[in-house]
């Protein structure tokens, strides 16, 4: 990877004035960085539907944070009702103007045409040689597009916090030329592939340890034991026979004060305090809200009124245990009509096929195994996130 980054970025160094000129270019281009108004580099693309209340339709969506165009399923044009869509235009920027302040912007292709999108979608054709389509994407990722999206979207938080369209054509931003604009983006799409390539590493890692997970569970998988002999069978237990749920309390009276232990919620660390209610390694399950993400920790931790913990009985596994709950169905035992919540007593009422302690041992070292692989990949996918998060902030402006 650092070979790899030396040779890019061997091609690009090159300091200016941060004023009118970003940190890093490629040494051929020399000229002033120029400002414009958005109006000037594009246009608004705008061509309606005759909506036919028999005919099926299909809408894109705008994820959040830059993570591009999702599909919609298909709907008919009654069900569209009065709904105002726009046929989409190819090689278009497009922006979410609900949640433009979340950065939800990305570029159509031939592949949306013949889809249509809501009259929130307004899409902007970039006036050649003007502006590049993919350099205008990542700039309006990077933190100086963010900060136009921001400004062009005042009220408050949600929905209230809409782009402004005419303020948003009024903005300025700098920009090189149109080859140079090429140029950069070109660059930027190696590092994406990098990033890509490296996201479906993890993914496919983890959707290999959750197939694991499934046959060991279901027992298509087996393990021997040091003799090379199949170990006893699996004993149809309890949960509750294998662990003792607890009950997390508040840590708002404790002190923060040196921080050593961290506090745990359903969404992981909250913040830390300098005592604990646990101290041993064990699994962890929500009681109210993420109920079907499994946790373990082995070293001590305070854990809050909405997330159990558990103390494992003897002979019991608990890395062993925290496999064991990722095999669970837990939204199949949710109790509430609201906010997804489980009881002590669910838990420990579920039944289980649980295996002798060798055979616990030899399981929960295996996958753990694997869960050392994703670590180590994430690692790396996080390093190439992060590289092309600091190219972005210094070759732009």
């Amino acid at each position: 990877m650092q070979s790899l980054m030396t040779t890019l970025i061997s091609l690009v160094y090159r300091r200016r004035d941060v004023m009118t000129n970003p940190q890093i270019r490629f040494p051929e281009f020399i000229d002033d960085w120029k400002l414009y108004s958005l109006k000037d580099v594009l246009e608004r693309v705008a061509k309606p539907v005759d909506v036919n209340p028999n005919i099926l339709y299909k809408q894109i969506g705008i994820r959040s944070h830059g993570k591009g165009l999702f599909y919609k399923e298909k709907v008919t044009g009654r069900e569209l009702g009065n709904k105002r869509v726009f046929w989409i235009e190819p090689d278009c920027f497009v922006v979410n103007i609900v949640f433009a302040w979340e950065r939800a912007v990305a570029k159509t292709t031939d592949n949306e045409m013949g889809m249509i999108a809501s009259h929130r979608f307004p899409m902007y054709k970039p006036i050649t040689n003007k502006a590049n389509l993919d350099y205008l994407v990542e700039y309006f990722i990077s933190i100086y597009g963010h900060k136009i999206l921001i400004l062009a979207s005042p009220g408050g938080a949600g929905r209230n916090k809409t782009l402004g369209q005419e303020e948003f054509f009024k903005s300025k931003i700098r920009l090189p030329s149109y080859d140079e604009q090429t140029k950069i983006s070109k660059f930027l799409s190696l590092i994406n592939a990098k990033i890509n390539v490296q996201k479906k590493i993890v993914t496919d890692l983890e959707g290999q340890k959750k197939g694991l997970i499934q046959k060991i569970f279901s027992q298509e998988v087996s393990f021997k034991d040091g003799l090379g002999k199949r170990f006893p069978r699996w004993r149809k237990l309890h949960i509750g026979d294998i662990l003792k749920i607890m009950h997390g309390r508040d840590y708002k009276g404790e002190s923060t004060e040196k921080g050593l232990y961290p506090v745990l919620g359903t969404g992981g660390v909250i913040t830390y305090v300098d005592s604990y209610n646990c101290d041993w390694a064990c699994v962890l399950i929500g009681r109210k809200g993420s109920i079907d993400k499994p946790q373990f920790m082995n070293s001590p931790f305070w854990s809050v009124d909405t997330l159990f913990f558990s103390k494992p009985k003897e002979k019991q596994n608990p890395l062993f245990q925290y496999y064991l709950f990722q095999n669970i169905n837990w939204k199949k035992y949710d109790e509430s009509t609201g906010v997804p919540s489980l009881s002590a007593s669910t838990i420990e009422n579920i039944k289980v096929n649980v295996p002798c302690l060798e055979e616990q041992n030899k399981i929960a070292a295996f996958l753990h195994s694997y869960d050392q692989k994703i670590k180590v990949e994430r690692a790396v996918l996080e390093d190439w996130q992060q590289i092309k998060k600091g190219l972005l902030q210094q070759m732009l402006i």
